[in-house]
């Protein structure tokens, strides 16, 4: 079944925002090709430091979702942009695209006062977690979020009381609810 049949290509009457995913490290490539054809997307970025191994530091943009880039799809512009390379397809439900809201689209673009938006490690506080590596590998507990950084706690269940330590989220796995 060709593109047509599964995304209604021309069937959209509105201006609506849709996630498109691309080949990895091609975002800014399919954004320019887009532009090409005449539609309208961006790729959210954020500016990263990175030290190279003659110490010198330098600052990189680096994509805020990597493989993704958000497209502005009016009428035929879902099939021109599935036929350019670096497009995989259309973010959605059972074959169906499902646009972004307008609040989403809105804190992507908008300048936040000057604060940069930058990605988020996926963990959230009170959510269950185990270590990766190291000495307490295996262990599992609850995250909290204290001003100085993010804690594990580990609860001690015979003598009912609790610890804590500051941890890297990348030490981290969060448990699904299955666990």
């Amino acid at each position: 079944m060709g593109p047509q049949k599964i995304f209604g290509c021309g069937n959209q009457r509105d201006n609506r925002w849709f996630a498109l995913l691309t080949t990895s490290h091609h975002e800014q490539a399919v954004v320019a090709r887009l532009a090409m054809h005449g539609i309208q997307s961006f790729t959210p970025t954020y500016d990263s430091e990175r030290v190279w191994k003659n110490r010198q530091k330098k600052t990189i943009h680096l994509p805020l979702f990597p493989n993704y880039v958000f497209a502005q799809l009016i009428g035929r512009d879902s099939c021109i942009a599935l036929s350019l390379p670096g497009i995989h397809r259309i973010l959605g439900r059972k074959g169906m695209p499902i646009p972004l809201s307008e609040q989403e689209i809105r804190f992507l673009k908008a300048d936040h006062g000057g604060e940069q938006v930058k990605p988020f490690s996926g963990l959230v506080a009170g959510q269950k977690v185990r270590f990766l590596s190291g000495p307490l590998k295996g262990l599992e507990g609850v995250l909290v979020r204290q001003e100085n950084g993010l804690h594990f706690v580990v609860s001690i269940a015979l003598i009912n009381q609790f610890a804590a330590v500051r941890v890297s989220a990348e030490a981290l796995c969060p448990l699904s609810a299955a666990n």
